[in-house]
């Protein structure tokens, strides 16, 4: 029960103090607070969590894991309920190319891998189209697509294994050192006209662009506070409600839908963004990167490095082969069409991640317009990855 609370205690405690701590600081340059809570995570995961006891340490784990569901849930309709739409659509046209973009991308790492260790592995076929259905959607479609292939349990573990490091690495990239060099050779993002979304955290939807605000998560706690962060919540609380309901409908015979309830929160929270009042509650996006930041700690704390590389090396090169080929491609095919850096990789993001992951490559570009823009390119990734993924298998099974 101590280990518990202990846990409880870092997941929801130490975002507070990274936040502040990283807030108008030097070091903010080099480490954002999403980076910051992922190593911390991740150092949980791998050195504290395996000394424990067997049952505890799997108890750790699996509450790392409902607790990073339920967040990342109530933070996507958070993040979007300051979203306008319409002045959003002059953007489409520039975020469907870098969708389209990010597809091929992956599409080409993934065959390129399939030729590269098509001698040593037999069923390089069902690897490659696997990691195609998860790099354009998301996990669940490529699990989908592994139940649909009869893809071994063992195989389809290591590859999960595999998926999870090498997105891991790739996030913590996306988040730190992508975007400053990204933006040294892909064009600059445009920002929208005024009265749209704020980019940095501390400046609201409904203030002026040169106005700040000298914003710490600890004043949360003064007196005449709670309402202003309340209403957020409980109209979070009202979308996630409302998901999981339809969700019971739909789908009454099987288990929680989890795709199903983040696009269903994630449209809510749209729809939410059309009231004027509620697109300008600045509180909204601030506990939105909160619950970010416990997500972060959250996913780095069940990742055990030692046994990834030391259960499924094969499979764990085969992935960041595919991983650095489709980084390689769409750098390369962004540069030729002229798409500019945060689109690209907020594409990137939506494709490989799907929409849980949106929120911190955004946050940490200083960038929140973009946001809606990667939330509707992972709705396109997760309806059209399991087709493709499928057509892909069959085309190399033949080959």
């Amino acid at each position: 029960m101590t280990i518990i609370i202990i846990q409880l205690i870092v997941l929801f405690i130490v975002p507070v103090f990274i936040h502040n701590a990283l807030r108008d600081r030097s070091i903010s340059r080099w480490i954002s607070p999403v980076v910051a809570c992922y190593i911390i995570g991740i150092g949980i995961g791998s050195l504290l969590v395996p000394k424990l006891d067997a049952d505890i340490a799997e108890k750790v784990k699996n509450l790392s894991i409902e607790i990073e569901g339920i967040v990342i849930v109530l933070a996507i309709p958070l993040l979007l309920m300051t979203s306008n739409f319409m002045k959003w659509l002059p953007k489409a046209k520039s975020v469907l190319g870098a969708f389209t973009v990010s597809c091929i991308s992956v599409l080409l790492g993934s065959v390129i891998a399939f030729f590269i260790y098509r001698g040593m592995a037999d069923n390089g076929w069902l690897i490659s189209s696997m990691l195609f259905a998860g790099f354009t959607g998301t996990n669940a479609n490529l699990n989908s697509l592994g139940i649909a292939l009869n893809c071994p349990e063992h195989l389809k573990l290591l590859i999960n294994l595999g998926d999870i490091f090498t997105g891991a690495i790739y996030l913590i990239i996306l988040t730190s050192i992508a975007h400053p060099l990204l933006s040294k050779i892909l064009p600059k993002y445009q920002q929208y006209t005024s009265g749209l979304l704020f980019v940095d955290e501390r400046i609201a939807p409904d203030l002026d662009k040169n106005e700040k605000e000298d914003f710490s998560y600890m004043s949360v706690y003064k007196m005449g506070r709670a309402g202003f962060y309340l209403l957020p919540v409980v109209l979070t609380i009202l979308a996630l409600g409302i998901s999981i309901g339809l969700e019971m409908v739909l789908y009454p015979a099987e288990g929680m839908n989890g795709t199903f309830v983040i696009l269903s929160v994630t449209t809510i929270g749209i729809i939410m963004s059309f009231a004027e009042k509620i697109r300008n509650l600045k509180s909204s996006y601030r506990i939105g990167q909160y619950l970010l930041l416990v997500f972060c700690i959250a996913l780095g704390s069940h990742i055990d490095v030692a046994s990834i590389f030391s259960e499924g090396s094969f499979i764990l090169i085969y992935t960041t082969v595919v991983m650095l080929f489709t980084i390689f491609f769409n750098v390369l095919l962004a540069y030729l069409f002229k798409i500019d850096a945060d689109t690209t990789l907020i594409a990137s993001t939506s494709t490989i991640f799907g929409p849980a992951f949106i929120g911190q490559v955004a946050m940490s570009m200083k960038n929140k317009e973009i946001i809606f823009s990667g939330m509707i390119a992972s709705m396109l990734g997760i309806a059209i990855s399991n087709f493709t993924g499928l057509g892909l298998a069959y085309l190399l099974k033949m080959l």
